[in-house]
């Protein structure tokens, strides 16, 4: 990328909307805050994002509560949760209130499907979560707001 390009992109990313700075950002690398995943599903979930190179891994979190720190900390783009299902990320809808633009991943701990969580209130079906289908879920939930 052309350095004056990246420079001017970050001087003007200060005055834009935290939606459009994201997608400025998406030039970046999309920083990814892990949240109560199961050992094993925690680590096919790191391995497969080490492997994407325009993703990082900024975190990881065992306990929702401890959350609004983290974001704040990170800066995350994207929050990959470990969830039994629906009800996990539903308890803590309050984070939405204070982090509207928070992009949440809801992994099912089986690791098989996954569901999309934005304030709307929009949940979309991700379906199959395979580990080569990961990043590509990634990508789409950070820089897509359809």
């Amino acid at each position: 990328m052309d350095p004056k390009i990246h420079c001017l992109g970050r001087l003007e990313a200060s005055r834009l909307h935290p939606r459009y700075r994201r997608v400025l950002r998406a030039v970046e690398r999309i920083r990814v805050l892990l949240v109560g995943l199961p050992g094993v599903l925690l680590g096919i979930v790191r391995g497969v994002i080490e492997d994407a190179p325009d993703i990082v891994v900024v975190g990881e979190v065992q306990d929702p509560r401890d959350l609004d720190d983290d974001l704040a900390r990170t800066g995350a783009d994207l929050v990959i949760w470990g969830a039994r299902g629906d009800e996990d990320v539903h308890r803590h809808a309050s984070l939405f209130d204070r982090h509207p633009h928070l992009t949440v991943l809801a992994v099912m701990h089986d690791g098989r499907d996954g569901f999309l969580w934005q304030l709307r209130p929009h949940r979309k079906v991700l379906g199959e979560l395979a580990p080569r289908q990961l990043p590509a879920a990634i990508r789409r939930v950070v820089v897509v707001w359809d």
